[in-house]
């Protein structure tokens, strides 16, 4: 694992992902942290003359492990942004391959198809079986309709 912290941007990256997090009550003096799981390196700065201080290692790393849970807390969130953006797409998704499936079977209907009364009857199930789709118990979570062979 490799963790880095700049306070002064209220970043945190944890294997190369970084958040921003809220480091308010982090050490002023810090202008840059890198743990690797088992050594660190601390950059001291002065932050009203933005000064270096010099540079310091350390092998505990406990008093800054808080920041991994800030970490995981905006992880977490960022996550279930993804999800809930996904699942607000998902009815879009499921209309467009409804529409889609309307569409393609268009031809069924057609005066000049080439099928059979019983085949036309068939697929007039199934086409209507598609437009009362969304008004299914259960939609957008349900199977869609079987086209007829």
């Amino acid at each position: 694992m490799l963790l880095t912290i700049a306070p002064h941007s209220g970043i945190v990256s944890i294997d190369g992902i970084g958040y921003k997090v809220d480091l308010s009550s982090f050490d002023k003096t810090i202008q840059g942290l890198q743990w690797d799981g088992t050594n660190g390196h601390i950059a001291r700065w002065n932050p009203d003359t933005r000064e270096m201080l010099g540079d310091e290692s350390f092998k505990d790393f406990s008093p800054y492990s808080y920041v991994i849970d800030l970490f995981n807390a905006e992880k977490q969130k960022a996550d279930q942004a993804v999800i809930d953006a996904q699942k607000a797409q998902f009815p879009e998704m499921i209309a467009s391959k409804r529409l889609m499936l309307l569409v393609d079977c268009d031809w069924t209907q057609l005066p000049d198809s080439p099928l059979t009364i019983q085949q036309k009857q068939a697929w007039a199930v199934y086409r209507q079986a598609l437009r009362d789709f969304p008004a299914q118990p259960g939609y957008p979570n349900i199977d869609f309709p079987v086209a007829p062979v």
